[in-house]
Order: structure tokens, then C-alpha cells, then sequence
């Protein structure tokens, strides 16, 4: 029954009429009074046309923006402009509204503006509760707008979003409601003033709302403005998004109890931000302040509440909450989740600190001025448990905290991984974890037990020391001295670097700092290394003059080592035997002074050394090292004249000695089943001898050393001998029925597994033989998509010929490779027999039997008893791939498979046509690229099935595709001559003089094109030379020779005189552009030219146009140079630059004086 009213309801909404005002006496239309409110539940009751009414002394105009509703024939408003200017609305009624439209409202002010809600009801609403509309508030203008929604109700809320911007005045008071909210959106503030103030016993809905259930998008953005949120009884704002606050003051207050009408206990609370983050940049955020006419509050962060992170910039706050202070944030942004603050020391306790930003401890910052004694403890007492606690404080990467020098640090865990500067006093009771920097200019104690680790860096420009039994890591680098309270160097690897550029100084029985600080005696521990870098000096010298050794000891004692790269200066000792233990300790390429005696360093290489520095007269005796199997040991090699005796010692002289141990190593030849080979003795540093004879093997030919037994890295014969080495000889396995020698040929047929090097014609495709094996596998895969790749095997196969009776072998070339192709059989691979199906892939590795490096061919494959066995046109490398044959149906199930049909294409001459794929299933598409070589365009193309039926072909762009039939194809196609009209024809018929150009050859057309239009001409022999390399200087000529030959300035290369032939067409050509050198102001005229350059040159002669496609379809298109691209772009799509055939464009293959004419004929006539 309630649906059904509320249906008929809604009807009656949509049919009523609308009448805007009543009649006056005058017969005017006076306009209708709004101060009781200005409602319209629904859109088909807003009016259509501008309407003002009056409201108080003031008036409210509507201004709509309509659009025409189909379905129910009749204008609606689809959004609005409310203008109150000085409206002053009242609402005596419960559950009314002051102002309510279910449209997309800007509401503009002007002057002052009241709404008053006497009962429960909402100000402000933007909803639309029939049709499920969204409508937003935009409120703007320089007036103001005062909510007085005491009455028990809210004081505004809409569905989407709240925008208040430019200059507004917003104030909200309620009584037990929510100031502002959106159900379904955000709500923005920009340049604005906004207070919401929620009275005493109000909700804990919060004073500003932005909350979508279940989706944290409902953010709250302050830019610029000043906002004020009072709601003692509950939170002041309320986001399931972000909070944000920009270059704003913002007065945020909620409070959990109330006394005297002031809040005795304050929290800055955004208790609902649901994992979201409160970002504060620039601005104020208020605390223990009066906000312009607020009432005095002192108010902190309640931090257990915040889920998110809170970050602040220009910001400082130190809180009060009950009885404690809170310190919230500082500097530019720091946070902790308990702190306390102790009025009689001055000190701030903390629980967990975390450091968020760049952070320097100021007085007037963190402390109070009226205290003097300033401190931060990482420590906090907790309530709950009634007992101390041990907090951490963290400086993240990125971050740098500074400890003032009238400023203390007391950690109990602190890790920092930023940098910490520290300048006054601190005191490490716990752990440091150091993984940043710390520089330390102030006093730095580790207490006892403490652990000091990390892998940073600990600058002690100061002083820093530790007490019994605190540890530091070895990946602690330390730049400084850091005493233990037993005074003795800590246990790690650390450098002394002075302050400034002071020394370290030893007097009176005392280690004295650059800055005069007073410094323990000096200890090294076992595993400890006290380092002295260059150009700095540790000065012991008069610290114990006329004392004895054990005198001596008592300051200075050293279990681990001294590295002495500076100087050491050290008191003479009346006990030499005790100071040649201590050089024994002593290690570097400095120098150490013993009073009037120096130690020098003795540096050795390959062998051991009694001491490390050595004064002048001393004995040095050295060790050569373990000979290991394999190294002998040969002689010594020194410096400063120093002689080595057959006891393996020496006097050391006045200054450093460097020793050099000379061993030989045994390379060993490993001929893996074949002949035996001699070892050899190498001298280290020396290139081992290649065999003078290689070993056999019966049914192998040996093919070369390697350094693995797998034969994948030759061995460079040239290169060093450094120690023991082992080489292992490669068998390639002769291959059944070779082909029958003729004529005194004779051959062998030989197989490698895998591919040891890249062959020379592919070195521009393939970086690395694995890469190229890679290709091969594809390759296979591509051909018989049933064959895994783990199926799949490459093989090096390589034609052996000798003409010398079989005393030397040489791989076959073109000139001595058997016509007709050659029979090979391969052993069945690892694994498989004859009852697997095989597919065989060769590719090219030279230009071969018109065939081009890097083309592939699949032979057709027969299983017999020795093997697999193929024809092919050539050879290495091979790839091969293996799959089951289908055995039928059996226990396992019957699995469908795909069957594949060959697409053969038939050699044309004067063009190619490549498939992709070369095999295909039944209805694949297969496409054909046909490529023309120079001079000739495709005559005609067919597709016949194995049965001799026609296959029809679809062409598109240049291409031809067809769909594959259940049967192999074969293609065909044929090429013609272009027919090319000359421009100017002569009188009579061209008679061709040149005895070298054919009337039937493919260029006869451009030979006579350009020799009738001036542009070339023949030799002074009478030939043309057509196969003949084209200079630099001489395409230059032909394109002056086209412009007529126009007057030129000087010479710009140096490399051109004047007087040379073509000295004129490269002047000419350069001023005009077309050429550019070839760097170092020369031109490189007798240089051959090369087709892309050729291209290049005419482009620019053409004026550099753009090409239409920035593409080019031939396999060597990744040779073309740079400068090129768009030059043979434009070339090739116009015709003036064709293939050479096989797909293959050869940009960088010199142009012959044919195809130069080829060009130049093409690109006049286009």
C-alpha cells in the first residue's frame, strides 16, 4: 500500500501544474515568499523559466538549465543557479527543509544570508529521493551564508559533491547533527572561510563528513581557506579517503567531554580515516591558540585513532591532553605515537618516533623557552601496564635530522637510515642501526652492552666512544676513531681520517685529536685494522722518549694491524727484537719512522715476506707460495737493484723494495679419445705454442683447442698463461655416404653438435652462437607447430673437399659443392628412432646458390636405418626437431592432432616471393611477399594444390594472401622488364656503342635513358662498365650534370682541389646540401658510394620530402643507417630504389654504375 502511494505520489509530482506568483492590486505579478523555505523534491516541480522570490528583506532567483524530457513530453530543469542576496529564510516546521533541490545547484551569495531551522529538519539539502539522481553543491560569491540548524537537524547534506570556493563565508551551527556532509562524494574548500560548530551533545557523525560506505574515494581538500570544526561530543572531521589541507589555517576540534563550557580535553580526530592519509602542506595548524572569534581550546592529536599516516609541512604543534603534552608535529613533518613532556627537565619522552620528513631540532620548535635543559628520550612510560618503556625512533632514506648543539639525544633504539647530524650530546643506551650517514661533531656514547650496527657510514669528526661491552659490526665503514672505555680501538675495519687537514698527534702519553680533545691511549685489538690513508700522519714520536718497551706498551699495543699508506712516527725503542715484532703488525705503501730510522714497505707479489716494512741493513726473508699441481717455481724478479740469495733473502736497502715470484705452468692437451699430444711448460705471462700436428680419431676429423671439454670457447693461442691449464680437443663425426669424388675431388661429410661460433655471414644477424641456435629453434617450431622446442637440436654439418689426394681439407664453397644438392644422413638424435616424424631446417650462411646469408630451407625428410635423411642446397647450420608419430587409438584415449601442409614456392628469376608460414593446418592464412629486383615488376602469381587445383589469392598493400587447403601448394610467379618511356626521345633510334651492355639486360633501358639526356657516358675503352662501383665524386657529377652545370663557389672539403674533374659538382652539390662529407672537412671524393648514400643524395636533391610510410618491408631493414631511413623510405615507395632480390634491400652495398643509372631514370620520371 505505501509503494502504491508513493507511486501516485510521484505521478501527481510529474502532471502537476507549476504557478510561479499571485496577481497584485495593481494587476501586476508580485513575487511569491520564500522565507518559510524554497523547496522542490523533485525535478518536474523546479520551474523552467528565471524566477525570483522574496525571502525576508532579501530575494532568491532560480535561473534553470532545462532540457526536454521524451518520455513525458515536457521541459524539465536539469541543473540550476540559486542567488540569495540577502535572503534570510525561516523554518518553523519539523522535518522541513530550508533550502532543498534535487539538481546540480550553484548557489551563489550576496550580502548576508540567513537560514534558521526552528525544529528537526535539514538547512540544506541537495538530493533527489524519486528518480536516484546525484546532484552537487557549488557554493560561491563574496557574500556570506549563516546555518542555525540548532533545531536538532543537520546543516547541509548532498548526494555528490559540496564545493565552496571563491571568497564564500560559510557558517554552520548545529545542535545534534552533522554540519556538512556528503553521501556519495567529495567535498572541496578553496579560498573560503567555513566554520561548522556542532553544539555540546551532538553526534559522533562528525562536524565535516565525507563518507561513501565501503569506498575509500571520499576525500575532504582545504586549499587556501580558513576552516574551523568544533564538535566537542565527537570528531570534527570525517573522511573514509583523504584528508588534505593546502597553504589553509584550520581550526579542527573535537572534544569527549565538556565542563564550564569549555572542553577540558581536546583531539584533533579524523577517527574514520580508513587507511587513507592527512596530507598538511603549508598554513597553520592551530593548537593553544584563540582562532579568530573560537573559543580558546587546548587540543592535541589523539594518534591511536589515526590509521593512516599524517604528514605536515611549516607546521609545529606541541599538544596538551589531560595532564600530558603532546609533541604531534615539528619542523617539517615528525610523528610519534606517544610523547611526553616532563615540565621540570624539559625533556620530551618518546615512544615510537618516526621521523617523516627533514627535521631540525630548534629551541623554539620543540622545546619551551623557559627551559633550558632539552632533551628527546626514546623511551615513554605506559599507562596501561603501569611501567617503562623502550621506544624506537627511525630516520628514513631521504631524510636528514640535526641534533642541535644545546640539544640531547637519549636513544634507547634508534635507526636511522637517512642522516643524522648530531652537534650536541648523545646517548645510546640500546641498539643503532645505522644504514644512512652519521656525522658526528658533538660527544656520541654507545653505554654498556649497547649494539652498535649497520651497513653505513659513521663520520666522527668529534668524539665518539664505547663502553664495556658494546659491539660494533664490521660492515660499519667508520671514518674516525671510536674508543672503547678499556681504551682500545674497537674490534672492526676502520679508517682514521683528521679533522680538517690536522694530523693525529701522540704527546705525553696521550692520542690528541685535530681540535685538541684528548683522546685515551691507543689500542688494536685482534681482528682490529687501524688504518692511516695517505697524506696524513699519526705522530707518536715524543710521547715516550727515554722510556723502555714496557713502557711503551702501556699506550701503544697492536694485536691486529696497523695500514701505514701516510706516515707513522714512532719513538726509538731500546728493545729492537720487541719493535721487529710490531713492524710485523705493520702493512701499507707508506713509510714508518722509528726516531732517526726509517721502515719502508716491502711489497711482494706471488709469495710471503717476514716483514711487511723493514728498516735499511734488516734481513728480509721470503716464501714462495704453495706450488700447486701443475706450477713450479722459476726465480725472483726485484726492484732498487735488490738481490735475492739462494736462501730466498735479502738486505733491505734505503727505500721500498717490490718482490716478484716468476712460476711456469703446465698446459696439458686433453685429446678426448684421440692421439696423444705432448704437454707443455709456459712461463707465466707467456703464450702457450699451438701442436704443430693435430691428433686423430677414427670416424672424426679433429676441429680445434678449446677451454671446455664442451667445445664452446676456442682457445686464443695468444693469449697469457696465468697458471695450470687444461685444453680439450673438438672431434667433428664423419657422416655416412659422402659424396663421390670427381676429377680428383674428394669428399667428407662431418657433423659438430651445437654451434661453436657465429659464421661469418651471419655475424650482422647473430651476436653470439646462442642466438643464433635460439633462431634455429624457432625456425623448427614455426615449420611443424606440434614440436616442443625441448625437441630440438642443432647440429654443425660441414662439406670436407681435399684435391691433393686427401692430405689438407677445406670446407666446399659454391665452386666445389655437388650440382643438384647434397644427400646427408644424420644419426637419429639422442633419445629417438625411426618411429618419431622429424622436420629439418638448413640456413644459409653465405650467399649460395642464389640463395642469401641467413635464408632457411625445410627438406623433406626420409627415416631409415642409419638415420634421418635430407637433401639440401647447403649446409651448417642444421636444426632438427622430433614428435611421436600418432600410434592410434589405444588405453591412454584418443587425442585429435593437427595436421600441416607444405607451402612450396617455386624459384623465379628476376624476383623473389617468400611464404610466411612455410607450413600451414588446414584453413590458416598464409601471406605471400613478392619483391621485384631492379628493372623488373611482377608479370603473374598462382597457388595449385597438390591435385593441380587453382587457390584463390586476395591481394592488399603489395601483398597476397590465400587460406591453406587440406593439401601442399606450390606457388609460381613470374617477373618482366619495367617499360619506361624516356622524356625527350631522340630523333633516330638509340644504336647501344657499348660492347659490356647487352641489349637483353634488365638496364639497357637507364644505360640509354641517361647517355641520350647527357647525364652519364661511357669509358674512353668504349665501354660502360655496368657491373662497375659508382664513386662519391662521380654520382655528384651526374646530378650537376642533370641541373645543367651551374656556376659553384670554392672547394669546402680538403680533399677536393680545384682543377679536379669534379671539383665543381661536389662545390655545387654541398652549397646546395645534397652532400655533407664524411666529417674532418673531407669529402672522401674516390670513395664508392653505397645504394643508401646514392638514395640520400637524390632525396636531398629532391628537396628532402616526407614518405608517406616510415616503413620498410626487406629482411636486412635493420642494416640501414640512420640519416638514411627516410631517404629509402621515400626511395623505395616511389620506385627509385627497388630489392636486389631474396627480400634484400643491401643499403650499405656499394651501387654499381647499372643501377645508378636505374635510379636516376626512375626518379626523372616520377
Amino acid at each position: 500500500m505505501k509503494r502504491l502511494l508513493c507511486v501516485l505520489l510521484a505521478v501527481l509530482i510529474i502532471c502537476s501544474c507549476w504557478v510561479t506568483a499571485g496577481a497584485a492590486e495593481d494587476g501586476t505579478t508580485a513575487p511569491e515568499d520564500k522565507s518559510g523555505g524554497w523547496v522542490f523534491n523533485s525535478q518536474y516541480q523546479l520551474p523552467t523559466q528565471t524566477t525570483e522570490y522574496t525571502a525576508g528583506s532579501g530575494t532568491i532567483t532560480w535561473e534553470p538549465t532545462t532540457v526536454y524530457d521524451e518520455t513525458h513530453q515536457c521541459e524539465k530543469a536539469a541543473s540550476g543557479r540559486l542567488t540569495l542576496n540577502n535572503a534570510s529564510i525561516s523554518v518553523d516546521a519539523t522535518a522541513e527543509k530550508g533550502i532543498w533541490v534535487p539538481v546540480d545547484t550553484e548557489l551563489v551569495l550576496i550580502g548576508s544570508n540567513t537560514i534558521t531551522m526552528s525544529q528537526s529538519g535539514t538547512a540544506i539539502m541537495i538530493t533527489d529521493p524519486y528518480f536516484g539522481g546525484t546532484p552537487s553543491l557549488t557554493i560561491r560569491g563574496e557574500g556570506s551564508l549563516t546555518v542555525n540548524a540548532n533545531g536538532g537537524g543537520d546543516g547541509m547534506e548532498v548526494r555528490n559533491e559540496i564545493n565552496i570556493v571563491e571568497g564564500a563565508n560559510v557558517s554552520i551551527s548545529c545542535s545534534n547533527g552533522v554540519g556538512m556532509f556528503t553521501t556519495a562524494g567529495r567535498i572541496n574548500i578553496s579560498d573560503s572561510t567555513v566554520k561548522v560548530r556542532i553544539a555540546d551533545n551532538a553526534s559522533s557523525r562528525g562536524a565535516i563528513r565525507a563518507v561513501i560506505n565501503g569506498y575509500p574515494t571520499a576525500d575532504i581538500t582545504i586549499e587556501n581557506s580558513h576552516v574551523t570544526a568544533i564538535n566537542p561530543g565527537g570528531l570534527s572531521m570525517k573522511s573514509s579517503g583523504s584528508i588534505s589541507f593546502t597553504d589553509s589555517d584550520i581550526a579542527a576540534i573535537g572534544t569527549s567531554s565538556i565542563s564550564n563550557g569549555y572542553p577540558s580535553e581536546g583531539i584533533l580526530a579524523f577517527a574514520e580515516l580508513s587507511g587513507g592519509t592527512i596530507n598538511i602542506s603549508g598554513g597553520t595548524l592551530y593548537a593553544q591558540n584563540n582562532y579568530e572569534n573560537t573559543d580558546r581550546y587546548n587540543y592535541g592529536f589523539d594518534l591511536p585513532y589515526l590509521p593512516g599516516k599524517v604528514t605536515a609541512t611549516d607546521s609545529a604543534v606541541i599538544c596538551y591532553h589531560g595532564s600530558v603534552y603532546y609533541l604531534v608535529q615539528s619542523g617539517n613533518n615528525i610523528q610519534y605515537e606517544s610523547c611526553a613532556y616532563d615540565e621540570s627537565t624539559g625533556a620530551i619522552t618518546v615512544g615510537n618516533g618516526y621521523v617523516m620528513g627533514n627535521v631540525e631540532w630548534k629551541d623554539s620548535l620543540l622545546f619551551p623557552d623557559s627551559k633550558s635543559n632539552k632533551a628527546l628520550y626514546g623511551r615513554y612510560y605506559d599507562v596501561a601496564s603501569q611501567s617503562n618503556k623502550v621506544g624506537t625512533i627511525t630516520i628514513p632514506a631521504g631524510t636528514e635530522a640535526v641534533i642541535p648543539a644545546s640539544g640531547y639525544l637519549f636513544s634507547y633504539n634508534l635507526v636511522n637510515n637517512g642522516t643524522l647530524t648530531a652537534k650536541g650530546y648523545c646517548d645510546n643506551y640500546g641498539t643503532l642501526t645505522n644504514n644512512g650517514t652519521i656525522n658526528n661533531y658533538g660527544l656520541f656514547y654507545n653505554e654498556a652492552n649497547t649494539q652498535f650496527s649497520g651497513s653505513g657510514t659513521f663520520n666522527n669528526l668529534y668524539y665518539a666512544r664505547n663502553f664495556p661491552g658494546s659491539k660494533t659490526s664490521d660492515s660499519m665503514k667508520i671514518n674516525g676513531l671510536i674508543l672503547n672505555y678499556d681504551n682500545t680501538v674497537s674490534p672492526v675495519k676502520w679508517e682514521y681520517v683528521a679533522h680538517g687537514d690536522a694530523q693525529l698527534l701522540c704527546t705525553n702519553n696521550q692520542i690528541v685529536g685535530a681540535n685538541s680533545s684528548v683522546f685515551q691511549p691507543l689500542y688494536v685489538l685482534s681482528d682490529a685494522i687501524f688504518t692511516i690513508p695517505e697524506s696524513r700522519t699519526v705522530d707518536a714520536s715524543s710521547a715516550a722518549l727515554g722510556v723502555t718497551w714496557e713502557t711503551l706498551s702501556t699506550y701503544l699495543s697492536v694485536q691486529g694491524k696497523i695500514v701505514v699508506n701516510g706516515t707513522l712516527k714512532l719513538p726509538p725503542g731500546p728493545v729492537q727484537e720487541k719493535l721487529d715484532e710490531l713492524l710485523t703488525h705493520i702493512t701499507g705503501t707508506g713509510q714508518v719512522i722509528i726516531g732517526e730510522s726509517t721502515a719502508y714497505p716491502v711489497t711482494v707479489t706471488g709469495c710471503t715476506a717476514d716483514k711487511s716494512f723493514a728498516v735499511q741493513g734488516e734481513t728480509v726473508t721470503l716464501t714462495p707460495g704453495v706450488s700447486a699441481q701443475g706450477t713450479r717455481f722459476l726465480r725472483w724478479e726485484t726492484s732498487s737493484g735488490v738481490t735475492v740469495g739462494e736462501d730466498n733473502t735479502f738486505t733491505m736497502p734505503n727505500g721500498t723494495v717490490t718482490v716478484t715470484a716468476i712460476y711456469s705452468h703446465t698446459v696439458t692437451f686433453n685429446t678426448q679419445g684421440g692421439s696423444e699430444v705432448e704437454s707443455q711448460d709456459v712461463e707465466g705471462g707467456q703464450a702457450a705454442a699451438e701442436p704443430a700436428e693435430a691428433p686423430t680419431r677414427d670416424g672424426y676429423v679433429f676441429d680445434n683447442w678449446y677451454a671446455d671439454a664442451g667445445g664452446k670457447t676456442a682457445y686464443d693461442f695468444a693469449s697469457e698463461v696465468t697458471g695450470p691449464i687444461t685444453l680439450y680437443a673438438k672431434w667433428l663425426k664423419e657422416l655416412p655416404d659422402p659424396p663421390a669424388g670427381e676429377g680428383g675431388k674428394q669428399y667428407k661429410l662431418v657433423m659438430g653438435e651445437g654451434v661453436s661460433e657465429v659464421p661469418k655471414g651471419l655475424e650482422d644477424i647473430y651476436d653470439a652462437p646462442a642466438a643464433l641456435e635460439t633462431a634455429m629453434k624457432v625456425e623448427i617450431t614455426k615449420k611443424n607447430g606440434s614440436i616442443p622446442q625441448a625437441n630440438t637440436a642443432v647440429y654443425d654439418v660441414t662439406l670436407l673437399v681435399s684435391e691433393n689426394g686427401g692430405t689438407t681439407w677445406t670446407p666446399a664453397t659454391e665452386d666445389n659443392f655437388p650440382a643438384g644438392g647434397l644427400a646427408v644422413t644424420l644419426p637419429y638424435p639422442s633419445g629417438t628412432n625411426s618411429s618419431y616424424t622429424f622436420t629439418v631446417v638448413h640456413m644459409f650462411t653465405t650467399d649460395f646458390n642464389n640463395h642469401h646469408a641467413g635464408e632457411t630451407e625445410s627438406p623433406k625428410v626420409t627415416n631409415t636405418n642409419s638415420g634421418i635423411q635430407f637433401t639440401v642446397t647447403g649446409l651448417s647450420p642444421i636444426a632438427v626437431g622430433w614428435v611421436k608419430k600418432n600410434s592410434g587409438s589405444g588405453g591412454g584415449g584418443w587425442y585429435p592432432s593437427v595436421s600441416y601442409y607444405d607451402v612450396k614456392v617455386e624459384k623465379a628469376e628476376h624476383g623473389t616471393v617468400t611464404a610466411s608460414p612455410t607450413s600451414a593446418s588446414s584453413g590458416s592464412t598464409v601471406t605471400l611477399t613478392v619483391k621485384p629486383d631492379e628493372g623488373y615488376k611482377l608479370d603473374k602469381i598462382a597457388v595449385t594444390d597438390s591435385q593441380g587445383k587453382a587457390v584463390e589469392l586476395t591481394e592488399k598493400d603489395d601483398k597476397y594472401t590465400f587460406k591453406m587447403p587440406a593439401r601442399n601448394v606450390t606457388v609460381q610467379a613470374g617477373f618482366v622488364l619495367e617499360q619506361t618511356a624516356t622524356p625527350s626521345p631522340s630523333p633516330k633510334p638509340w644504336e647501344n656503342p657499348f660492347p659490356d651492355v647487352k641489349d637483353s639486360e634488365w638496364y639497357i633501358k637507364a644505360v640509354e635513358f641517361v647517355c641520350t639526356n647527357g647525364l652519364m657516358s661511357g669509358y674512353a675503352n668504349g665501354r660502360f662498365g655496368p657491373n662497375d662501383t659508382l664513386t662519391r665524386a662521380q654520382f655528384a657529377q651526374i646530378i650537376y650534370n642533370k641541373e645543367g652545370r651551374p656556376a659553384t663557389g670554392g672547394s669546402r672539403f680538403s680533399d677536393v682541389k680545384d682543377g679536379m674533374w669534379y671539383a665543381d659538382a661536389v662545390n655545387w652539390a654541398a652549397a646546395e646540401g645534397i652532400v655533407a662529407g664524411i666529417g674532418g672537412g673531407k669529402f672522401a671524393p674516390d670513395r664508392p658510394i653505397t645504394r643508401q648514400d646514392l638514395a640520400v643524395m637524390l632525396w636531398r636533391y629532391a628537396g628532402s620530402p616526407k614518405p608517406r610510410k616510415n616503413e620498410l618491408d626487406f629482411v636486412d631493414s635493420g642494416k640501414v643507417s640512420g640519416y638514411a631511413w627516410k631517404a629509402l623510405c621515400w626511395a623505395n615507395e616511389n620506385g627509385v630504389v627497388n630489392g636486389k632480390g631474396n627480400g634484400l634491400l643491401d643499403p650499405r652495398g656499394n651501387a654499381t654504375r647499372a643501377e645508378a643509372a636505374q635510379m636516376v631514370m626512375k626518379y626523372v620520371n616520377m
